[in-house]
This record gives structure tokens, C-alpha cells and sequence, in this order.
């Protein structure tokens, strides 16, 4: 008992020094504010990255625009489509795979910026194959299909462009990413910061 005691009154002598007190003055604000950053930050970071599957809102419209996500499901049933079609030309069996491969990977579990290379392949593999089909005499029903798919296809990346995700989060990284204390702190919290679809 006696000893804890000694114990107690050596700490408060200790805490009672000036500049012991205000080192554990300074840590506990640096801690509260790296925590405070960090919960707030994570929050709109969160909040940036969800509109890439949820649609960007427009206050100026009351709306929310369609979502890049929504658009690459899109293209990804186009190019299934199409490959309905090839599969009825054993001589474009290897377009047909190379679509169906830059497909499959786009339906994978990627990032976004991953997303955003995987979707170009499969545009690459899209427009390949219908310039093969192109040189084909395809059957009304056939020339119909390939159109709507086309159609389908080109709309969605349409969509994608002006979806205004890549814009909200250049934004971000201007109005508070690169805005001190947040470009100060933003490496020492962690946390995963919006990506890009480029």
C-alpha cells in the first residue's frame, strides 16, 4: 500500500513538470486529430469510391447519374450478345475467345482502376469482332443483333464518359485531399483514397 502510494505521488510529480505536461498535452491532440482525420477522412473517401457503383449525384439536378459500374454490366451483356452471334462462325473462334476472355475479366473482382484498363480490352476485342463480322454475309436476324449490340455497347461507354465519376474525384483531391492538414496527414492515417477510372 505504502509503495503504491510512492508510486502515485512520484507520477504526479512527474505530470506536475511543465514540460512533461505539455508533451502529453501535445500527443494527446496529435492523436485526437490524426483519429478525427482519419474517421472523417475514411468517411468521404468512402462515400467518393460508392459513387463509381451508385451513380454520381447532381444537387443541381436533383438526380443521380447512372453509375459507370451499372454501365460496364451493360457492356459486358452487349459483348455476351455478340458472342452469340460469333459462335455461329467457327472461323472467328479466335475473336470470339478473346472476347469472351476481355469479358470475364471485367466481370472479375478488380478495382476501379483495373476496371478502367479491363474495360478498354474489351472495347478493343469488341470492335474487333465486329470488323470481322463485317466482312461477312450475315443473315438479316444476324446484321440486327450485331446492330443492337453495337448500339448497346457504344451507349453504355457513352454513359461512362459523361458519368462525371473521374471529375468528382479530381475535385476531391483538390477541395480537400491537397488541402492542408489533410495533404499533411492523408499518408500518416491510411485508409484507401478514391481511384481514378483512367
Amino acid at each position: 500500500m505504502e509503495l503504491m502510494k510512492r508510486d502515485n505521488n512520484t507520477a504526479l510529480a512527474v505530470m506536475k513538470k511543465k514540460p512533461v505536461a505539455l508533451f502529453v498535452a501535445a500527443l494527446m491532440i496529435s492523436s485526437s486529430t490524426i483519429f478525427s482525420v482519419h474517421r472523417t477522412l475514411g468517411a468521404e473517401c468512402q462515400k467518393i469510391s460508392d459513387s463509381f457503383y451508385s451513380g454520381v449525384y447532381e444537387p443541381a439536378w436533383n438526380t443521380t447519374r447512372r453509375s459507370i459500374s451499372s454501365q460496364l454490366t451493360k457492356r459486358c451483356e452487349a459483348a455476351a450478345g455478340l458472342i452469340t452471334v460469333l459462335n455461329g462462325y467457327g472461323d472467328l473462334s479466335d475473336y470470339t475467345a478473346a472476347l469472351q476472355s476481355a469479358r470475364l475479366s471485367l466481370l472479375g473482382n478488380l478495382s476501379i482502376r483495373e476496371s478502367y484498363g479491363a474495360n478498354k480490352k474489351l472495347g478493343e476485342a469488341f470492335t474487333e469482332a465486329i470488323s470481322e463480322l463485317g466482312e461477312l454475309s450475315l443473315t438479316e436476324r444476324e446484321q440486327r443483333m450485331v446492330d443492337e449490340y453495337s448500339a448497346s455497347f457504344s451507349g453504355a461507354q457513352n454513359v461512362i464518359d459523361g458519368a462525371g465519376y473521374n471529375e468528382l474525384v479530381r475535385e476531391f483531391e483538390r477541395s480537400t485531399l491537397n488541402v492542408f492538414p489533410t495533404n499533411f496527414l492523408k499518408s500518416i492515417v491510411g485508409g484507401s483514397l478514391p481511384q481514378l477510372f483512367e
